[in-house]
């Protein structure tokens, strides 16, 4: 049975998915503390706050020395769930070619924990050449994905190409 903990803060919904069946217990006892420190430094904070005073980047970052200390101990789907924003996408970037290159996964199946895939990280963040990597491997656009590709000539051609 999977369950999580849900913490809203003026919009911003972050997830814990410390309690998912089948997680190592040392990983989830690990992960558990990084969702407390920052339950407790959030908790009278607002979203502005949070942001200002850059709780959510530590938390991310927290999370991160969790899968790069505990990875081994991880699935890849559970360290793509933990490493989250901008500065992991180049870790979260190297799971995904070895989750389609050596374990072949088909990277449709590729899933985050907040329903976006590969493709659609990939073209949000314009790195053209990881669409590219993605589209030769299979990837389908969903309908955003697909509206954003088309908007941009570069994004277009690929995806006309594949």
């Amino acid at each position: 049975m999977k369950s999580k903990k849900l913490i809203f803060y003026s919009g911003l919904l972050i997830t814990s998915f410390s309690y998912v069946c089948g997680m190592n217990e040392l990983v989830k006892k690990e992960i558990d503390k990084v969702e407390q420190k920052f339950n407790e430094t959030a908790k009278d904070l607002s979203f502005d706050e949070c942001l200002i005073f850059g709780v959510y980047d530590q938390h991310r970052e927290d999370l991160a020395k969790v899968v790069f200390d505990k990875g081994i101990l991880m699935t890849d789907t559970e360290k793509l769930n933990n490493l989250l924003g901008d500065s992991f996408f180049e870790a979260r970037k190297k799971i995904i070619t070895t989750m389609i290159d050596e374990k072949k996964i088909h990277p449709n199946n590729i899933l985050y924990q907040d329903g976006a895939n590969p493709l659609s990280e990939a073209v949000t963040h314009r790195n053209i050449d990881f669409t590219k990597y993605l589209l030769e491997k299979g990837a389908n656009p969903d309908k955003t994905t697909l509206e954003r590709m088309v908007k941009d000539p570069k994004f277009a051609e690929l995806f006309l190409k594949y």
